[in-house]
């Protein structure tokens, strides 16, 4: 859950914070993030199975009341505006078609002042998550810091 800890620290979760796990797969940093923090987090995933497996984790490791797992597609995600404090999305950019308009649907989930920690592979034929940074720019989100390292870029950005 290296990874997952990282995005927490980077999105400066705590216990207070609402996070939306955009295709989620199987709830394991859904699960971890309730655990370790103790925040509340909704999971989103196409797959119904995996958001059964999901639920079955979070039940099993004792954050079921702090879960909540939702059969959906990732670019329809319908759970009300400004709700969230922050979205993950961990190697999930791929699922989307549009990246713009990917982004302007889940900027309309952040609260005010909310942020987005987006993972995608590393990509050696342009700057490590730039293009995704351009797309949130473009979706009218702030985008922040781009971290990589030899496998992942982490890019965050804020609704304003």
């Amino acid at each position: 859950m290296l990874l997952t800890d990282r995005l927490a620290e980077l999105l400066q979760l705590d216990c207070s914070s609402r996070v939306l796990d955009v295709c989620c797969g199987d709830g394991g940093s859904a699960v971890h993030l309730a655990w370790r923090l103790g925040c509340r987090v909704v999971g989103v995933d196409p797959s119904e199975q995996n958001v059964g497996v999901a639920a079955e984790r979070a039940r099993e490791r004792g954050v079921d009341s702090l879960c909540t797992f939702v059969h959906g597609d990732a670019e329809r995600i319908d759970l009300g505006d400004g709700r969230f404090d922050a979205v993950i999305l961990e190697l999930a950019s791929g699922a989307f078609t549009d990246q713009v308009d990917a982004a302007r649907g889940l900027a309309r989930l952040l609260r005010p002042g909310g942020r987005i920690a987006l993972t995608d592979r590393a990509r050696a034929d342009s700057a490590p998550g730039e293009y995704v940074a351009a797309s949130m720019r473009s979706a009218g989100l702030e985008p922040g810091s781009i971290e990589t390292d030899d496998e992942y870029a982490i890019v965050l950005a804020s609704r304003v």
